[in-house]
């Protein structure tokens, strides 16, 4: 039996389209394992989005292709959007690598490692844990000035509607009690389907027809935080009140040359708007600095409109120049020294306004998803933080189990994780 290992970089899209491939995989009988050494190929899920995930995912493919030293049969195949984007150049400048496969040829994956049948990849794919990400749409049509993403993945596009509560109802029923909705543009769900398919209408279905306990929303535009969306989360228990809205900037010159919705003023109502109809909500963005012509007066605007929004979690980030994407042309470029002082002073600013934030929940039991436990400890997440980004909450585990959901009263805050008690389980 051929044995794969898979190594998925970069966003949560991503690992969805990974499990999705394990699925496939193990359809034609194909081992997936976990070690990387004891598989006889390794197929890199690779990102291109920013300058930073591109060098990840170049040198995590030098560093598996080092694997063949000891395992000269060892085959390393690449994927996903830093090959769609860059796949002629790449097969060139990494001859270690043995085959780029793009979007369009991932159906040659069975014939290149050696097993016979078709790839299936619109199999409905468990993810690991209790906790499991729904992709329901792909690509993206709105067209920001600085994302390569329409060129990598094409126009916006929702997953059939039957199709996504079908696969949330085989999560729930492989375990899964936390399905964490994704995709591109997630506010954009059932735009270019019918007037009546709609993403409030969508998680309203999912918790209606399925046992999941929790369900968590990312990467909401903020144009798409609808009155019917806001009321969907706010009258659902399974809905965490937690919202993932990429604001990217704040300062309106800056928002009008990166062509998106909105600005600081009107971000401040939506926000005002959401705690008001859901008091106990928790809020990430992403912020962008260096975007060309940026001055020290938008960082002034920006900064101020952050102490005032008080966001729970802030990804920042330094504005990369993308092949082919209007920004990249544009004059006024911002240095590479500038953007990190930038990126250093908001990140500062942010990291004391979270920390205020996340002192409410001190003294207060929250609802606790258990992920991992050791000898003495456990770790999980609440319903105010989403995986792999937000932290922690860490307590004396009391037997319990991956996979739980418990009742942990706060005592503590710091570095973004909580300690606490068990108070009791929940499941």
């Amino acid at each position: 039996m051929q044995s794969v290992h898979i190594l998925s970089l970069g966003c949560p899209k991503n690992t969805t389209s990974s499990f999705r491939l394990e699925k496939a995989l193990s359809e034609l009988n194909i081992k997936i394992v976990d070690d990387p050494v004891k598989a006889q190929a390794i197929i890199v899920n690779t990102c291109g989005f920013i300058d930073s995930a591109k060098e990840e995912s170049i040198n995590c493919l030098f560093e598996v292709s080092a694997l063949k030293q000891d395992n000269p049969e060892l085959k390393v195949i690449a994927i996903g959007c830093l090959v769609e984007r860059y796949k002629d150049i790449l097969s060139k400048d990494l001859p270690e690598v043995d085959i780029f496969l793009n979007y369009d040829n991932m159906n040659e994956m069975p014939k290149v490692l050696g097993v016979k049948g078709e790839l299936n990849l619109g199999l409905q794919a468990a993810g690991k844990g209790a906790s499991s990400y729904l992709e329901i749409s792909e690509g993206c049509s709105h067209g920001c000035s600085y994302c390569a993403i329409p060129a990598i993945k094409g126009p916006f596009s929702s997953r059939a509607k039957r199709e996504v509560l079908d696969e949330a109802t085989y999560l729930v029923a492989n375990g899964c009690k936390e399905i964490v909705i994704v995709g591109q543009d997630t506010g954009s769900y059932g735009s270019e389907i019918d007037s009546e398919t709609n993403l409030a209408k969508l998680l309203y279905d999912i918790g209606d027809k399925t046992d999941v306990r929790w369900m968590r929303l990312l990467y909401l535009q903020p144009q798409h935080a609808t009155k019917e969306l806001i009321a969907t989360i706010r009258d659902s228990e399974k809905i965490c009140p937690y919202l993932d809205i990429p604001f990217q900037h704040a300062s309106p010159g800056i928002m009008r040359a990166m062509k998106r919705w909105g600005e600081g003023r009107r971000y401040l109502e939506m926000i005002e708007e959401l705690r008001a109809a859901i008091p106990e909500i928790s809020l990430r963005t992403s912020i962008m600095v260096g975007f060309p012509g940026e001055t020290d007066e938008d960082i002034l605007y920006l900064s101020s409109f952050l102490q005032s929004a008080a966001l729970d979690y802030v990804g920042v980030f330094e504005f990369s120049a993308e092949d082919g994407t209007p920004a990249a042309s544009l004059a006024d470029q911002i240095s590479s020294e500038t953007k990190r002082e930038r990126a250093g002073q908001i990140r500062a600013l942010i990291d004391d306004v979270s920390k205020k934030r996340h002192e409410r929940f001190i003294g207060e039991d929250l609802e606790v998803l258990v992920e991992f436990c050791d000898q003495d400890l456990a770790f999980g997440r609440s319903r105010h933080q989403a995986p792999e980004i937000d932290g922690e909450v860490v307590f004396e585990q009391g037997n319990v189990k991956p996979g739980e959901i418990v009742e942990v009263k706060i005592k503590s805050y710091e570095d973004y994780d909580f300690k606490g008690k068990l108070v009791k389980c929940l499941t």
